[in-house]
């Protein structure tokens, strides 16, 4: 059964590893093509799209598309990146959050 307790760790910790992952694919395009999209990409608005694609992301068997089609448009809608910027961000950061939740669950399976 799941209680409001499990959801609310899911919630924190995919809104941390979500929003960690996202910013260093973020600063890693900056680094390398001297900006991101047209616009700066503050803060508040990284937050409200790793809210939204945290959120869809829970819906069974439907969210993890949702949560990427979502990220995708919300991304080009706050930066106005072009199109292979925001490619390679979900990239880096699907790959990121993949390997991080192998590696967390390798470490609870161990714990426990």
């Amino acid at each position: 059964m799941i209680s409001v307790f499990n959801i609310f760790v899911y919630l924190v910790v995919s809104l941390l590893i979500n929003g960690i992952f996202l910013w260093v694919g973020i600063k890693i395009i900056e680094v390398t093509t001297g900006s991101f999209g047209e616009k700066h990409l503050s803060l508040a608005d990284l937050s409200k799209v790793i809210i939204i694609v945290t959120v869809l992301n829970m819906i069974p068997m439907f969210g993890w598309i949702l949560s990427i089609i979502s990220l995708f448009i919300l991304l080009m809608e706050f930066a106005a990146a072009t199109f292979f910027e925001i490619l390679f961000i979900l990239f880096v950061s699907r790959i990121a959050i993949y390997l991080s939740a192998l590696t967390l669950t390798t470490i609870f399976v161990k714990l426990f």
